[in-house]
């Protein structure tokens, strides 16, 4: 782990996760007081929210939620909310 300083916060964890075919860095600041521990939980929550948004949304997928409504097998109402709020 390396720490270095940030206004009042501490630079604590960095993760790198291979998702939507890049690798996303995830820097996690916080208050010095909390632990890695601590934060895990969060990291692993957003690293869940990305690969549920590739899984979606992927246009390299032929299965994805958006690749079916484009190929015309998914009807737009029919599709998962996220994926009808964005269009």
């Amino acid at each position: 782990m390396t720490t270095s300083n940030l206004n009042s916060t501490t630079w604590t964890m960095r993760r790198e996760e291979e998702v939507m075919g890049t690798v996303v860095v995830l820097d996690l600041y916080a208050d010095a007081s909390v632990t890695c521990d601590e934060l895990t939980p969060s990291l692993h929550a957003a690293i869940r929210e990305l690969h549920e948004a590739d899984r979606l949304f992927s246009t390299y997928d032929p299965t994805s939620a958006l690749s079916r409504v484009r190929a015309g097998t998914l009807d737009p109402a029919d599709a998962p909310r996220v994926i009808r709020d964005v269009l």
